[in-house]
């Protein structure tokens, strides 16, 4: 979040892409106006199969928007 709210200070639209359901709402409320917060279709779940992992990473993908740079991180 700081990372996107440090890019939108120095004039860069921003949009932070997140599996459905997973925003607190409270830490949404300290991204910058200029960050577009973009929830997937598909919902993140703690069963490890790579059938619905594959699921999410194709939802996210199709969920983000056209950009000229793309910055994946994990945390």
């Amino acid at each position: 979040m700081e990372y996107a709210n440090r890019l939108t200070g120095r004039g860069h639209r921003v949009s932070l892409v997140t599996p459905g359901g997973t925003v607190d709402p409270a830490l949404a409320r300290q991204l910058d106006e200029g960050v577009s917060l973009v929830e997937s279709r598909a919902l993140l779940t703690s069963r490890r199969n790579p059938l619905r992992h594959l699921q999410l990473a194709l939802s996210m993908a199709a969920a983000a928007p056209p950009a000229d740079v793309l910055v994946a991180t994990h945390t």
